[in-house]
């Protein structure tokens, strides 16, 4: 049909609609939109696989969820009457229009030119007609399928005042922009290939990228702005606050933090009322540029990772877990491994978070986020899941325990279910968690995509990924990808992190490069610090070297060291192995070479107890390594136990003391003039040297610093880190490295701040994403019984 015919038809509609009174062209749509639920015509199916779809999202939102059939209804009389007001509007008298039209947040509108953000919610013809009687405003407009729809729309807009610019002409939209003129842009339909993909009720999008690319090239706010109908041709017209877009260009992260924010502004508009949004439009349809769309998982690399990993369970890993247990590596927890933790039930209107950490140093970066997260997220409860032992002791002494005594949210630490599809739904059930944050790396397919399935969001903060991992997941692509677009938000240490996750199919807005987030860590003044204090009283003014996080080729170059005459007798050597249950070995191995040595364990038991004698004759004979809350820390080999027993090991004296307990070793750097960091005479590379730099300490580490290689890189430059050769020795440089000046020690202190600041960011960030799509928070309660 020629655009004339339509246009001609229209017109001859409209005059018909005008013909009733507004109350009975309402009640007609009413009328008909039951009757169009009932008999589920087109588009009723696709509008009821919609709804079934975001059901989840808006009874976290609102709490209850209508009857789908009253809601299908409500859908199609309301798009009916967008439809009727429509054309209405045509030959309107302005005052008509402006006498059922109520403003409310004009407060949020700036002095000059403004972005308005739009939903197709309400009627946003009305809206444009209403904004054209009282500001300048501009609209974009597209080619309509039909051309006299187009030619009447157009028509009516400009009757309004409404100033029309094609949508392709960027350059006259910013420069009306800069003029002080609002512009008004509709962004809630696929953005194609070039937009940002996030989601949107929970479902994966495109979203436009035109709002942000507008305020960055004119420097103005972003206004989100809603139209009500709340009676016949009643209108309220809403103005958010506004979203601050900076003109210099952003990155992803930015670009990520704007489209997450525009669709939350959406979200928000919608769960007012999701009978009001265009529902006809298919939003959700699955597009080949959308890669998380691009979900039919492959079947024959699934069932091989599936078949694999059932073989592996059986074949290794349960075997490994009895014989850990008859070793007591791991306690008798095996409910947990079969995702069945003893757990209390969610509290009514709070948020569950999961922390996942492998093992000690990811507990480490884990427990200062929980705590933040807690402080700044009311009705926040979590727990922690880790593989290791040592991770677990850390986790239970920090939080004490999971009983009356814990803080207030924690719950208890579990060990992370195995990564099989029914434990792991099992462990989902039973928690039910609205977000896992992984601390630093480890990433299991059915676990993620399992969290996937069921909403969760899945945060990576500290990301390290490793070679390996990326090549690993890389050749299995179409599964990593599945898997990777679990996650809401990916903070990472390094851009060669980053790129390692985009070989892994992880979307690139996701992925924020913060820098290494140790650098925020300050482990609170309590037991530990206490312990560190007495055991240093009772050293004295002695000069101390700290060799932290070593192995076996560290302890043999140590050993190697402390032969030759260079090392003056007076030093104390402080050895801290990476695996504390070395403690004994290395204290035989010292003492073959004529080196004396004790523990850390015995000298705090000296001064906790009184005497070192008297926790000896304890009943308990591992009360001699038992400091402050009675976390054990019995590592020491059998023969060199007895041998302290006797009394035939000193004390004080010692040119070695081994660091055999957990959580002490930052604070022990206090106390240091320099420190070796261990780790890097293996082909897995250093351990982190952000700890002793935080206090202002230069470091010396081995050749391989792959795990660090910005950290090192950057403080090699600055003069506080050495590299060490194997010909090298390395008391000798750390004690040359301990006389360094003032400067030296001020540019430690700078490069840590500049450094600083990965904690707050990520913390505010996954607050705002547990308040604003988790929903049903005090603050949001607060706010509903405001409005």
């Amino acid at each position: 049909m020629k655009a004339d015919h339509i246009y001609r038809i229209i017109k001859q509609a409209r005059r018909i609609a005008g013909l009733f009174p507004l109350e009975r062209v309402y009640g007609l749509c009413d009328f008909l939109g039951g009757i169009w639920s009932a008999l589920s015509l087109f588009p009723v199916s696709r509008i009821r696989r919609d709804l079934r779809a975001a059901k989840g999202f808006f009874q976290d939102r609102a709490g209850t969820w209508p009857d789908l059939k009253v809601l299908e209804s409500k859908i199609i009389s309301n798009h009916l009457k967008i439809l009727s007001e429509t054309l209405l509007l045509d030959g309107m008298d302005p005052e008509k229009l402006m006498s059922g039209i109520t403003f409310r947040g004009l407060e949020n509108l700036p002095c000059d030119g403004c972005i308005l953000l739009i939903a197709h919610y309400g009627n946003w013809e009305v809206l444009g007609a209403a904004l054209g009687q009282r500001f300048p405003i501009h609209s974009f407009f597209m080619d309509q399928r039909s051309g006299g729809l187009e030619t009447f729309l157009n028509e009516t807009r400009r009757g309004f005042g409404i100033t029309l610019i094609d949508r392709d002409d960027v350059r006259r939209a910013v420069r009306a922009l800069k003029k002080g003129a609002m512009l008004g842009v509709i962004a809630d339909q696929d953005g194609g290939p070039g937009g940002f993909q996030t989601r949107f009720m929970g479902r994966p999008v495109s979203v436009p990228r035109g709002p942000e690319v507008l305020a960055r090239l004119s420097g103005v706010p972003v206004i989100p702005t809603t139209i009500h109908r709340h009676g016949v041709m009643k209108f309220t017209i809403t103005f958010r606050e506004p979203i601050e877009v900076s003109r210099a260009p952003g990155s992803n992260g930015e670009h990520y933090d704007f489209a997450l924010r525009m669709v939350r502004s959406f979200e928000h508009t919608l769960s007012e009322d999701p009978s009001q949004w265009l529902w006809f439009y298919d939003r959700f349809k699955p597009r080949r540029h959308i890669s998380m769309c691009r979900e039919p998982l492959p079947t024959l690399q699934w069932a091989a990772y599936s078949v694999l990993g059932q073989l592996l369970l059986l074949i290794g890993a349960i075997p490994l877990m009895i014989w850990k247990y008859r070793t007591g590596e791991i306690p008798c927890r095996f409910s947990e491994y079969i995702g069945k933790p003893e757990v209390k039930s969610r509290i009514s209107g709070g948020k569950r978070v999961v922390f996942h950490c492998v093992s000690l140093g990811e507990a480490g970066v884990a427990i200062p986020l929980a705590r933040a997260l807690a402080h700044e997220t009311e009705d926040l409860e979590y727990v922690f899941t880790t593989t290791c032992k040592d991770g677990f002791e850390l986790i239970e002494s920090r939080f004490g325990g999971s009983g009356e005594s814990a803080e207030k949210g924690y719950l208890g630490c579990f060990y992370q279910p195995l990564d099989n599809r029914t434990w792991v739904a099992n462990f989902f059930n039973r928690l039910q968690p609205d977000a896992i944050i992984i601390s630093e790396t480890d990433f299991w397919p059915n676990y993620l995509m399992e969290a996937r399935k069921r909403g969760i969001g899945v945060f990576l903060f500290n990301g390290r990924i490793s070679r390996g991992l990326a090549r690993c997941f890389g050749w299995f692509r179409p599964v990593s990808r599945a898997m990777m677009g679990a996650f809401e938000k990916m903070w990472v240490q390094t851009s060669q992190d980053q790129s390692r996750l985009v070989h892994m199919a992880a979307d690139p807005g996701r992925i924020v490069i913060a820098g290494n987030a140790k650098f925020d860590i300050f482990p609170s003044l309590g037991r530990e610090y206490d312990d560190v204090e007495r055991v240093f009283r009772r050293i004295g003014d002695r000069d101390v070297l700290v060799f932290g996080s070593t192995h076996e080729e560290d302890e043999a170059l140590i050993m190697e060291s402390l032969s030759s005459d260079c090392v003056p007798s007076e030093v104390l050597l402080i050895i801290a192995p990476r695996k504390i249950s070395r403690a004994g070995d290395i204290a035989m191995m010292a003492e073959a070479g004529g080196v004396t040595v004790t523990l850390f364990s015995h000298v705090l038991a000296e001064s906790s107890l009184g005497s070192l004698q008297q926790a000896i004759d304890s009943p308990d004979p591992a009360a001699a390594v038992v400091y402050a809350n009675g976390l054990s820390s019995a590592r020491a080999s059998s023969e060199y136990a007895s041998r302290s027993r006797s009394g035939e090991v000193p004390c004080l004296e010692s040119r070695i003391l081994i660091l055999d307990t957990i959580g002490h070793l930052f604070h022990v750097y206090a106390h240091a003039r320099a420190a070796y960091v261990g780790g890097g005479f293996r082909p897995t590379g250093i351990h982190s040297p952000v700890e002793p730099l935080i206090q202002g300490i230069p470091v010396v580490v081995g050749p391989n610093t792959k795990n660090f290689q910005d950290i090192a890189t950057q403080s090699s430059e600055g003069g506080f880190l050495r590299i060490l050769d194997k010909d090298e020795n390395p008391i000798t440089l750390l004690i040359q490295m301990a006389s360094c000046s003032r400067k030296v020690k001020d540019d430690i202190k700078a490069y840590v701040a500049s450094r600083q600041g990965v904690l707050q960011r990520a913390t505010r960030d996954i607050s705002q994403w547990l308040i604003e799509k988790a929903g049903s928070s005090g603050v949001q309660r607060r706010e509903s019984e405001k409005s």
